[in-house]
């Protein structure tokens, strides 16, 4: 009977009949809605979290401690690389022009460093707890052992 309650028992288009259970309407093929009551689809808020940032723990979208100073180590050594690779032309023939080189490579590289240093070393943020409401005390399990025993 509660079951009856709940679903579409005539057709809103056409007002026919409907079988219990039908997806559609057998009379003009509209389909059937399901009848909600007030408070059905009422979810309680999730409860609240106290969160802590870190640098040094690793998060679902950060690295740990090991991987941001590999990454950061491999982003210095490209530019140490690239530098130094760079400067070749200028060693070989003590050009002022030469100089641009490694200019022009690091002027975009320190950009794109910058990026990716910004990315790897942001803060994670880590739950400490969730906040719970606490019981009262007349309503927890040993409240009535308590209250025999004074």
């Amino acid at each position: 009977m509660r079951e009856h309650a709940l679903t579409q028992t005539d057709c809103t288009v056409c007002g026919a009949r409907l079988d219990p259970g039908a997806d559609w309407c057998s009379q003009c093929y509209a389909a059937t809605t399901e009848v909600v009551r007030p408070g059905m689809l009422d979810v309680p808020p999730p409860a609240p979290v106290v969160r802590a940032p870190s640098r040094l723990r690793a998060g679902a979208t950060t690295f740990g401690p090991r991987g941001r100073i590999a990454i950061t180590a491999g982003v210095v050594g490209v530019a140490i690389l690239g530098t130094v690779v760079f400067l070749f032309p200028y060693r070989a023939a003590r050009s002022q022009v030469a100089l641009a080189y490694p200019v022009v490579f690091l002027v975009p590289y320190s950009t794109f460093a910058w990026l990716v240093l910004r990315d790897v070393w942001k803060r994670a943020w880590q739950p400490i707890e969730v906040l719970q409401a606490r019981p009262h005390a007349a309503d927890s399990p040993g409240a009535e052992r308590r209250e025999a025993q004074e």
